[in-house]
């Protein structure tokens, strides 16, 4: 099974992952606590979205290799 995802889907984890680093590192700057909490849930949400975006693509990929098979069995197989 191939582990490489679509560029653009990289593309969106990456940027997901910079999002949260930047939400840790402004959680980490900030003196005020309620804005640390915030920043720190958000960081875990665009960590949770970079996650998802990776299920997505193992799911895409799964499915595909599924597709393949069924093509190779071809029409009126019943194994």
């Amino acid at each position: 099974m191939p582990t490489e995802l679509p560029q653009d889907r990289a593309a969106q984890m990456e940027r997901c992952l910079e999002s949260a680093n930047d939400a840790e590192r402004l959680a980490r700057e900030t003196g005020n606590d309620g804005l640390r909490r915030d920043y720190e849930l958000l960081a875990q949400s665009w960590r949770r979205l970079a996650q998802s975006h990776q299920y997505s693509g193992h799911l895409d990929q799964v499915l595909e290799e599924v597709r393949a098979a069924l093509r190779r069995r071809g029409p009126g197989s019943n194994r």
